[in-house]
């Protein structure tokens, strides 16, 4: 069986297209808030982000709805993760 090669981008693009999972808030005491990424029961991925960040995080998400992005907030939480939030 011969490998096909395929681009990092094009390997992310698809992984996050098929990707279905929950974003779930965890309010901290300072103001911040821990973002917490889960896909069938389990926890993937989570982002410790301040005040500023979780601006950064809500002005995503908006933007991605506005687009008709189903999981608007998985993509904001990808994105910043990638970005190494």
């Amino acid at each position: 069986m011969a490998l096909i090669p395929v681009s990092l981008q094009q390997a992310c693009d698809a992984a996050s297209e098929s990707f279905s999972g929950e974003v779930i808030q965890q309010p901290c005491d300072s103001g911040a808030m821990w973002l917490e990424l889960w896909q069938h029961g389990h926890k993937m991925d989570e982002l410790y982000l301040d005040q500023d960040m979780l601006e950064v995080f809500i002005n995503l998400e908006a933007y991605y709805r506005q687009q008709g992005i189903d999981n608007s907030a998985v993509y904001a939480f990808q994105k910043l993760s990638d970005a190494g939030c």
